[in-house]
């Protein structure tokens, strides 16, 4: 340390060697007639790889290097201004170092109005806009610029992701549950791995309407949305789960901190989000001008879901034309959905889809219905599963399915467990006609192996399903299998 005048009016030059690193700072400071309303100061800090984030205890934040200038008056926080002028050559945040940021500002009375500019060969940003923390919630009034950003280079994403755009920000609050106002991306510009976005802007506007409900809307040429109640949107997940528990006990847990009521209706309706999705999830295709309403009343016990689709695609399953509603307390949830047409690869299901099904207590009664132009895959499947552990215990009640032109049937009461280690069959029977196929576990022990008996399968039905009818097969199989678990 070198100090240099009186007690009320000196000059610091200093430098502080730490395991962290290194500070040096040069300042002076006057306090006429030693009132710290009327101080006066000014002068500089600089740091060399001063690993701020072990400091402040931040992971993902590494060394900085600084070199700032503050000049100011009073230590009187409603009387006092502080202007900063600070180069950051180099600050490393989840191991990338960000380079050339600079920071331009005056804090006064617990506002502070500035800019940052960022020019790093991987991020051009601009920021500009003022922070008020003189109320009880921060209010935030700004705007930025995203000239350009490659999120691969900056190692935030696996995947090749640039993004370039604007926002408008005027934002009151202190989190998720509180916030009021809105926030406008426009000039939006995202390409990830070859697939651009094609999304003019988005609008964000969260209010509170005449019912002191809170209303949060979504605007944009991919989708609008409206999500409207009494909810707290930082423990929604955890209201879900608890919901969901219900349902399914053995397999989700409910959560032990604290889940708080939440009444909230929500409505989607997509325009072109085709191309959103591509950005977002690329195994998802379509879904245009769909709609999608539900609500949740967690303290009525209260679910209730309606979608409507037109078409769209998840991985190889094709799906036109869907509708999807539900309804549920606490414990049990009917669900029913169709689609007028579903494919699924070039499997032999290509046709309608009807699926009605009621959960609760890891309990599912389902009923499946299909039906194939070519009668391959057209059935009706009855049934309930039970989970248990790492079990699934798979009971069918009177069952019907096509394979060409047979009817085969399958007999109320066939059950089988699926398990990680095993699977045990316990009468299952499919008949037609005269064929028939049944299969028994010799024991309910995990190691029973299985023996399926098969009497007077027609070989004709079978080519067909294989691909073979060019070739002209006939004939009858009779015998036994056994497979061994």
């Amino acid at each position: 340390d070198n100090v240099v005048g009186y007690i009320n009016i000196f000059a610091n030059k200093s430098i502080l060697v730490t395991n962290l690193g290194s500070i040096q700072s040069d300042i002076k400071l006057n306090i006429p007639g030693m009132s710290q309303q009327n101080a006066v100061y000014s002068g500089t800090v600089k740091s060399d790889k001063f690993d701020l984030g072990a400091l402040l205890k931040i992971k993902d934040l590494g060394p900085i290097t600084l070199d700032a200038k503050v000049t100011g008056r009073s230590f009187d926080p409603m009387l006092a201004q502080v202007n900063l002028n600070a180069n950051i050559p180099q600050l490393v945040y989840r191991n990338y170092p960000y380079q050339n940021i600079h920071a331009d500002g005056l804090l006064e009375k617990n506002k502070f109005d500035g800019k940052v500019l960022v020019d790093d060969p991987n991020l051009a940003l601009g920021f500009y806009g003022s922070l008020d923390f003189s109320d009880t919630l921060l209010k935030i009034n700004a705007t930025a610029n995203l000239l350009n950003s490659n999120f691969k280079n900056l190692l935030l994403t696996k995947d090749e992701l640039t993004a370039a755009g604007d926002v408008d920000l005027n934002w009151t609050g202190t989190n998720i549950d509180n916030f009021l106002g809105y926030v406008r991306l426009y000039n939006i510009n995202v390409i990830r791995n070859g697939h651009h976005l094609d999304l003019d802007s988005i609008y964000v506007r969260s209010a509170v309407d005449e019912r002191n409900q809170k209303l949060v809307t979504i605007e944009s040429n991919a989708l609008t949305a409206s999500v409207q109640g009494n909810y707290q949107l930082s423990k929604l997940p955890n209201s879900v789960i608890y919901y969901l528990s219900g349902y399914l006990p053995n397999y989700i847990e409910a959560p032990t901190t604290y889940t708080p009521n939440q009444n909230i209706t929500f409505n989607i309706v997509t325009r072109q989000v085709d191309s959103l999705l591509g950005i977002l999830v690329p195994s998802i295709k379509g879904f245009n001008d769909a709609t999608i309403t539900g609500a949740l009343n967690t303290d009525l016990q209260q679910l209730s879901l309606d979608a409507k689709v037109p078409w769209g695609e998840v991985g190889n399953v094709k799906m036109k034309n869907i509708s999807v509603s539900g309804d549920g307390n606490f414990r049990l949830l009917g669900l029913n959905a169709e689609a007028e047409k579903l494919s699924i690869g070039d499997s032999i299901i290509n046709g309608s889809v009807s699926v009605t099904t009621t959960l609760g207590s890891d309990s599912l009664l389902f009923n499946i219905a299909t039906n194939s132009p070519n009668a391959y895959g057209t059935a009706t499947i009855n049934g309930r599963a039970l989970a248990n552990g790492d079990s699934l215990y798979l009971t069918f009640m009177q069952s019907e399915f096509y394979v060409g032109g047979d009817k085969w049937q399958i007999a109320n009461g066939s059950n089988i467990i699926f398990s990680d280690k095993y699977l045990n069959v316990n009468n299952l029977s499919l008949n037609s006609g005269g064929q028939s196929i049944v299969a028994n576990s010799e024991s309910t022990a995990a190691s029973a192996p299985i023996n399926i008996v098969i009497d007077n399968l027609a070989v004709g039905e079978l080519a067909k399903v294989a691909g073979l009818d060019n070739f002209e097969t006939d004939g009858r199989i009779n015998g036994s299998v056994q497979l061994i678990n």
